[in-house]
């Protein structure tokens, strides 16, 4: 009786053992750091942290305590490597040569670690030993901070947003803090019109269906892809829009022409979008798929810089003109087309199609009113000269992208519409 009771103890003790080790996970984490030169990360000289967690611990305090391990251990490490810890980037080792990004989205950190492991398995996100193992093999990604050197001979680091201002006269007779604006743009890598009225008439429409491309930038300007390879929508396009392109009128769902972009009328839901393609001469589709997708990005990086410029001109106490700008970038996507396309025209026939290619990028329509007009600030090859405080304030902006983006970027051909 007792040899039997022992054994059912035994084989309980076992069963929770099996139970307790199939709810572990063993999480690494590398740190890993962006010189401010520039270029890819570099490993730091730090032993890497390994902890086993249980599954049902949030994903965001895991990640968040091996974080702050990851800064203990190098506070206590001899290196003299100044890190910002408050701006902070995750990636996954998929393999010895391949990381993967890991999207700091609700669905994947907001539930608890077993969630977020399952999930990234599900996406192919981990290694075929991790997932045997129920390892997630994480770097931490930061970024060095920029320090300069202050009118008494050390070094201010201005990451936390303050400066030394010494005013001399004979000797020092003033010092006082004053705000330092500091840049967030730290991206991983780096990866150009028109808006006039419509007359109101009714136009024929073609339907196509398509799936969205859309991108999204996070606290540090890289740009995130949210490519939808499920849920499909239509859209409306313009049917005779070609038959007014020599007028180059805003007519019968044609609106304007540019360097090398057609831009023609859609309907999205029922509402009003512009739509641009390359013009087909000389181009093939996966040139205007390229095309397409470097301006949404270019846009979408626009408008980061004009947050951050706004952000820099608050701190300062400084009031944009008219509440300052943006870029057209809110309900912006590319849509790859899943229908089938018109048929090219045989030789000698007029194109009539209403789609050229199968990438066409939407945007919302500016509707323009007699108080608006078109204006250029910047050339492409020169830099804008303005006199009115509004184009001061685009000269203002163009300087801005070239600082904060550390001298990587310049924004040139600055236009848009104004009051």
């Amino acid at each position: 009786m007792q040899l039997q009771h022992a054994t059912a103890i035994k084989s309980k003790i076992s069963n929770l053992q099996k139970q307790n080790k199939a709810e572990t996970y063993s999480v690494g984490m590398v740190l890993w750091y962006f010189p401010l030169g520039g270029g890819a990360a570099k490993k730091a000289q730090l032993l890497p942290i390994h902890d086993p967690w249980n599954g049902a611990t949030p994903a965001v305090d895991v990640l968040t305590a091996m974080k702050d391990k990851i800064k203990e251990a190098h506070a206590a490490a001899p290196s003299r490597l100044d890190l910002d810890f408050t701006k902070v980037g995750f990636g996954i080792n998929l393999s010895a040569k391949s990381v993967l990004n890991l999207e700091m989205t609700p669905d994947i950190i907001g539930g608890t670690l077993a969630s977020m492991f399952s999930i990234l398995k599900g996406k192919g996100k981990l290694s075929e030993s991790d997932v045997k193992s129920r390892t997630l093999s994480l770097r931490l990604y930061l970024y060095e901070n920029f320090v300069e050197e202050s009118d008494d001979g050390g070094v201010d680091n201005v990451s936390q947003m303050k400066s030394r201002r010494v005013t001399i006269t004979g000797k020092r007779k003033l010092e006082e803090i004053t705000p330092q604006y500091t840049s967030s743009y730290h991206p991983r890598k780096w990866s150009s019109r028109p808006s006039t009225s419509i007359q109101a008439e009714a136009l024929e429409y073609d339907q196509y269906t398509f799936r969205r491309l859309h991108y999204t930038v996070d606290s540090f300007g890289n740009l995130i892809e949210h490519d939808n390879l499920v849920d499909e929508e239509v859209l409306e396009v313009a049917r005779h829009w070609q038959k007014y392109c020599r007028e180059d009128k805003p007519k019968g769902g044609y609106i304007a022409k540019g360097y090398t972009k057609y831009a023609f009328e859609g309907r999205l839901n029922g509402v009003k979008h512009a739509l641009f393609q390359n013009e087909p001469t000389g181009v093939i589709a996966g040139e205007n798929q390229d095309n397409l997708i470097a301006e949404l990005r270019l846009l979408t990086s626009a408008q980061y810089f004009t947050d951050s410029f706004k952000e820099r001109a608050k701190l300062f106490g400084y009031v944009l003109p008219g509440g300052g700008f943006k870029w057209n970038v809110d309900g912006t996507f590319v849509a790859q087309v899943t229908s089938a396309l018109p048929e090219w025209p045989t030789n000698g026939a007029p194109d009539t199609r209403s789609l050229l290619f199968g990438h066409v990028l939407v945007a919302p329509f500016i509707e323009r009113s007699a108080l608006h007009q078109e204006r250029k600030f910047s050339g492409s090859e020169q830099a804008g000269n303005n006199k009115d405080e509004v184009g001061k304030m685009m000269d203002a902006f163009a300087h801005h992208v070239f600082v904060d983006s550390h001298g990587s970027l310049i924004f040139t051909d600055i236009q848009g519409k104004g009051s």
